[in-house]
């Protein structure tokens, strides 16, 4: 299955920090968001990729990652910058990775997805 839903783009910070990144999302009905990527304005790193929950399988982050590429090079984060959940969507959709950054200790680096959809 795949989305049909409109995508939107802006420049704006994730959520509860303040760097401008590219953020493509796809809003439901009542204006609560579906889906977001969020794209480092100058490395084009793949910052945040999300899903909720209930929307999850549909297509949406693929449909996203469409729209974010047919405009400038994405790269999906370092895998050890990933979820598991998140090196399979980068597996499934394919592109280049970025590499670690000199100020990255990859061996240590636990991430987890932490985006309360309650906050909104």
């Amino acid at each position: 299955m795949t989305t049909t839903a409109a995508i939107t783009y802006e420049v704006r910070p994730y959520h509860g920090e303040t760097t401008p990144l590219h953020s493509w999302r796809i809003l439901g009905a009542d204006g609560a968001t579906i889906s977001e990527l969020y794209v480092d304005t100058h490395t084009f790193e793949v910052r945040n990729i999300e899903t909720h929950p209930d929307h999850r399988w549909m297509g949406h982050a693929t449909a996203l990652w469409a729209a974010a590429t047919a405009i400038i090079p994405v790269r999906h984060a370092h895998t050890a910058h990933r979820t598991d959940e998140g090196s399979a969507w980068a597996a499934k959709v394919g592109g280049d990775t970025a590499p670690c950054t000199d100020d990255c200790d990859c061996d240590t680096a636990a991430w987890a997805d932490t985006y309360d959809y309650d906050e909104d």
